[in-house]
């Protein structure tokens, strides 16, 4: 699966959250409780889960390991791509 870089980088902000989640107190310590809280990520309820992992999605887990954080500690993102929100900023993140 070939990702542009755009969708690279939601995926890398993704994984940060998610390591940023399993660091707060209000979420689970585990990368399954963060993701598997109801209603946390829409790849649960389609058919997004059960694909397989694209390489670019190990590339962004080393990344967001490594320390990779350009969200200062987010432990919620917003994706543009899914969601318009009124008032709010469409810029490329």
């Amino acid at each position: 699966m070939n990702v542009d870089s755009r969708s690279f980088k939601l995926i890398r902000i993704i994984m940060v959250v998610v390591l940023n989640r399993m660091e707060h107190p209000s979420f689970p310590n585990t990368v399954a409780g963060v993701i598997c809280q109801p209603g946390a990520f829409s790849c649960l309820l389609d058919s997004q889960f059960n694909q397989p992992i694209a390489n670019s999605a190990y590339l962004a887990a080393q990344d967001a390991i490594n320390g990779w954080d350009p969200t200062d500690g987010a432990i919620y993102y917003y994706n543009p791509l899914k969601l318009q929100m009124p008032g709010c900023g469409h810029e490329p993140f």
